[in-house]
């Protein structure tokens, strides 16, 4: 839309408003292309790890394999 604008008002012989809407133009297209690169995928750090529950300390005495597979 802004690009059919721009083109009427340089046939028209408004140059600084066409001027200034071709401007428009190049902005959108560049922000919406940025965009579209950015959101493929592409982020900046990875994301952060799932959280760990601790578990408590094993009451038997054992180790902490002893304790893991007791269940508790």
């Amino acid at each position: 839309m802004v690009v059919v604008l721009a083109t009427v008002l340089l046939r028209g012989r408004w140059y600084w408003a066409g001027g200034i809407q071709v401007l428009v133009a190049v902005a959108l297209c560049t922000v919406t292309f940025t965009s579209a690169h950015w959101s493929d995928g592409h982020a900046s750090s990875p994301p952060a790890p799932a959280p760990t529950w601790n578990s408590p300390p094993c009451r038997s005495g054992g180790d902490s394999d002893e304790c893991a597979r007791s269940g508790g």
